[in-house]
């Protein structure tokens, strides 16, 4: 399964669904394009596509997250779309690199929740322990699943009988899962218990070392080491020892990518619990408000970035309306409301300039009067106590638009500017043992299924 490229109009898709038949908007890929790129040119179309998909005219962008998925070996029939292995991208990283294989698509999702309402992060780690158990069980059953085609069937092979001290003239029959050896008794050796394999001539000392008491004795050999045993396997000449080799390590390299995905899964799994554990919850959207805003030492710190006032004072007024909404309190939502829409028309009625601020930029009179329609519903609702009605009024993305030019233009510049100066805060927020370990852990995932250079890497994810 892989992307349908047309090299000649230099588009890509930006997917909402795991059919990529549809649902997706086109978008150009060169050397510096970003997920913010994208959003900043597509952001009508990536807003009604979602609108369409989702059923849902009332979209959060801040419960989507930009994500790479990696195509390779997933059959879309048989694999639901959570069980896929997704990458989350940094909005202002360049995936060029990223996507120069076929197999490895840009979607736009909804970000998995670290819990779900009413659960502890106990809830979410035991989620994961039950996903590792059933991978452990694919994996472990990967001789139970379907046999494809046979490599070889009945050739000849010399088999050393270390008890009787000779070369036993038998047949080989290689399959996908299980290298067979035909005798009174046949010899069942599954690719999955195989440690390693050494093919050789009789020089090779663990060769010479052998009694060979009688018959015939071959010129070349593959020796098999499984966790109990040790089988010596010989065949008439070099040309059969290549085949051998070939169609050996083809069985071996398809069952290293079979289970290459599956602990590179597991691996990411367990990351993400020590993040549960490390973190409880504090990465994406709510780094502002639960670790800077409700922190006082750091809410200090965090407003003295900005020269202009008032601006951290509407970010925190937006972080909070959204806080409140979220937990269904509608009331104090409405009086965080007014107080953000009071603090913009006052500023636009400032007739000092050097007391005017950048709110009025980002929340102008056209968004003004649509938030003022929108508390005045509310505040009408309120006093009927009608909250049912107030859940349709009083959304928690009401603020998106304003919150993603705050974001571009102060919010990201304060931040970065809050890591550099105070670097021994830095551990709340910046990247944990954990976090470094997943990027790692990718990037070695990633170079290895596509032979990218460490310049390409995804280590900068």
């Amino acid at each position: 399964m892989k992307e349908d490229i047309k090299p000649k109009d230099g588009k890509r898709k930006l997917y909402f669904t795991m059919d990529l038949n549809k649902n997706y908007v086109l978008y150009t890929l060169d050397q510096n394009t970003t997920c913010d790129s994208i959003m900043n040119e597509h952001k009508a179309q990536i807003l009604s596509m979602i609108s369409d998909v989702h059923h849902n005219p009332n979209i959060d962008l801040n419960s989507y997250a930009f994500f790479l998925i990696d195509l390779k070996n997933i059959n879309m029939k048989k694999s639901p779309q959570n069980n896929l292995t997704k990458i989350k991208l940094n909005r202002n990283r360049k995936i060029y690199n990223f996507l120069q294989n076929t197999k490895t698509i840009l979607c736009f999702l909804p970000k998995n929740p670290i819990f779900t309402d009413g659960d502890n992060k106990n809830t979410g780690n035991k989620i994961i322990i039950e996903e590792n158990e059933k991978l452990s069980e694919i994996k472990s059953n990967y001789i139970k699943n379907e046999q494809i085609e046979n490599f070889y069937t009945n050739k000849t092979i010399f088999l050393y009988d270390y008890k009787n001290k000779l070369y036993n003239k038998l047949k080989g029959h290689l399959s996908l899962k299980q290298l067979t050896i035909h005798g009174k008794i046949d010899i069942v050796i599954y690719i999955q218990d195989i440690r390693s394999i050494i093919y050789c001539d009789g020089k090779n000392p663990m060769i010479e070392d052998l009694q060979v008491k009688s018959g015939t004795s071959p010129s070349h050999f593959i020796i098999i080491k499984t966790n109990d045993d040790q089988i010596i396997i010989g065949v008439k000449n070099e040309e059969k020892l290549i085949k051998w080799r070939d169609g050996l390590e083809s069985v071996m390299a398809y069952y290293k990518t079979f289970t290459t995905d599956i602990d590179f899964k597991m691996e990411i799994n367990n990351l993400k619990k020590k993040i549960f554990e490390n973190e409880k919850g504090v990465i994406d959207d709510t780094l502002i408000y639960e670790n800077l805003l409700k922190n006082p030492q750091k809410k200090k710190i965090f407003y003295s970035l900005f020269d202009d006032e008032k601006l951290p004072k509407l970010i925190e007024g937006i972080f909070t309306y959204q806080n409140l909404i979220n937990n269904s309190n509608y009331k104090e939502g409405i009086i965080k409301l007014y107080e953000i829409l009071d603090m913009v028309n006052q500023n636009d009625k400032e007739e000092n300039k050097s007391k005017k601020s950048d709110i009025s930029k980002i929340i102008n009179k056209e968004s003004l009067n649509k938030y003022a329609d929108i508390y005045n519903k509310a505040n009408d609702l309120i006093g009927q106590e009608n909250n049912e009605g107030l859940k349709d009024v009083l959304i928690s993305n009401l603020f998106d638009d304003s919150l993603f030019y705050l974001n571009q233009l102060y919010i990201i510049p304060a931040l970065n500017k809050f890591k550099e100066e105070f670097k021994e805060l830095s551990q709340t927020y910046g990247k944990s043992k954990e976090r470094k370990n997943i990027e790692s852990l990718i990037a070695y995932y990633f170079m290895k299924s596509y032979e990218m250079t460490d310049d390409n890497s995804v280590l900068e994810l």
